[in-house]
């Protein structure tokens, strides 16, 4: 993660994780890497949309949609943990990153202020 993505809001870093593997849908992916792909996507579009629908925080029923991003965010990790082998380059560059977004954003979700 460089620098500069750390600094970035949690709704930012989410909108990119749905990004990255959207872009992995345009890509030549072989079974059974396209199927956790695809539905990692499906996962990481609704964890975005929550998000940008009413901004979680840790206050009030809130509190729901920031341990629903979470939970969503948890299952896109576990969905990536089962892709092994991506032989186009680019898409095994998205799966990286990713990979790298998710645990960023469960780190951040730990910290005291989810922003």
């Amino acid at each position: 993660m460089t620098g500069d993505r750390t600094r970035a809001p949690i709704r930012e870093l989410v909108a990119d994780l749905s990004d990255r593997l959207e872009s992995t849908a345009e890509l030549p992916v072989a079974r059974p890497e396209s199927a956790y792909l695809g539905e990692a996507e499906a996962v990481a579009s609704d964890a975005s949309s929550l998000w940008l629908a009413g901004h979680p925080s840790r206050a009030g029923d809130a509190d729901v949609s920031l341990t629903v991003v979470r939970a969503r965010i948890e299952h896109v990790a576990e969905l990536l943990s089962n892709v092994e082998d991506v032989e186009n380059d680019a898409a095994r560059d998205h799966v990286e990153a990713a990979r790298e977004l998710t645990a960023e954003i469960l780190y951040r979700l730990d910290d005291d202020d989810p922003n």
